[in-house]
């Protein structure tokens, strides 16, 4: 019969030891908060999550819980992340456009990387989470050439906003792919510090073995996308300021006469800032506003002046989303 001396425990799960048996690793955690992915059709209402580990241990279960003494299993993670970090990166990277010369080096922990015809990488492929430290955003790329050992040069560039890259150097990256889970949260979880930890399966966490990281989910992916095609027109008595929508579900639809709203209403913010600071707030139901040029000096003082104007689609769930902004004279 076996006794103590014969087991070797991983936190509070026994694991039988023999000649070559060791306690299996805990793979490493990623929690990404972040924008909905084009590829998804329908809301998340929580995490991304990637576990990365060599050896892989096999079937792993994410705990989370609101303090490290009430973690419960979540769900279960099934197969290894490729993640990785940014080694060097060079140039600009404008929302959802194109940038050819704009250059991203990434090193990968496992896996490989390759190019994909732009149809492709615009059908979803090839796209990478990148963290950047309050928030986690997504690049894509056409172009992967092995320059070192695991290490890729990426050109043919998207991304999901403006991007300097020069401030990405040693960011950590998740390949998406199917390994990535989605973690559905509660509404009363939005907003407070939780606790994860990834584990073998079997294994109960414990915090004086295991590593346990707090994240908040702010609901990223509840956020309303920047407005595009911000223009402002001149009228007698003022401007015309308009714009086009844009959504976070559906937006691939060719075909219909509009993409779908994805909120409980339409509803916009429209803020004037002059001198660095928000000088008259409006509201509009529709994707434009006529701006008086009373309403303008009543805010702002005499003509000329020069200030910009700030729209955010509003979400009843989210509030105010990304901004766009245009600069404006009076």
């Amino acid at each position: 019969p076996k006794t103590a001396a014969d087991t070797i425990r991983t936190g509070t799960s026994p694991v039988v030891s023999g000649p070559a048996r060791r306690p299996l690793a805990q793979p490493a955690l990623s929690v990404l908060d972040m924008p909905l992915l084009p590829t998804e059709t329908g809301e998340r209402n929580g995490m991304l999550l990637a576990a990365a580990a060599d050896p892989w241990p096999g079937r792993t279960m994410l705990h989370a819980g609101h303090s490290e003494s009430a973690l419960s299993p979540r769900l279960s993670i099934d197969g290894p992340a490729q993640t990785g970090q940014i080694v060097s990166a060079a140039g600009r990277i404008s929302d959802s456009r194109w940038s050819r010369k704009a250059r991203l080096t990434v090193s990968l922990d496992r896996g490989e990387l390759v190019s994909r015809p732009a149809l492709d990488v615009l059908r979803g492929e090839n796209r990478l989470a990148v963290d950047l430290g309050l928030r986690w955003t997504w690049v894509q790329f056409e172009a992967a050439e092995l320059v070192a050992a695991q290490t890729y040069e990426l050109r043919g560039l998207l991304a999901a906003s403006d991007l300097d890259l020069g401030e990405l150097a040693d960011a950590d990256i998740v390949v998406i792919d199917e390994t990535l889970q989605r973690l559905p949260l509660s509404p009363g979880e939005r907003g407070l510090p939780l606790s994860y930890a990834a584990v073998p399966h079997g294994t109960v966490p414990d915090p004086s073995v295991h590593d346990i990281s707090v994240h908040v989910y702010q609901g990223a992916d509840l956020a309303p996308l920047a407005v595009v095609h911000l223009k402002a027109k001149p009228t007698p008595g003022g401007f015309r300021v308009h714009w086009t929508r844009r959504t976070r579900l559906g937006g691939d639809d060719w075909v219909s006469p509009d993409v779908p709203l994805a909120e409980e209403s339409e509803a916009y913010s429209v803020t004037l800032v002059h001198q660095g600071a928000a000088v008259l707030a409006l509201e509009t139901a529709v994707p434009e506003v006529e701006l008086d040029l009373d309403v303008i000096t009543s805010a702002m003082g005499p003509l000329p002046v020069t200030f910009y104007v700030r729209v955010q689609q509003v979400s009843a769930r989210y509030g105010p989303g990304h901004s766009s902004t245009i600069t404006l004279a009076a």
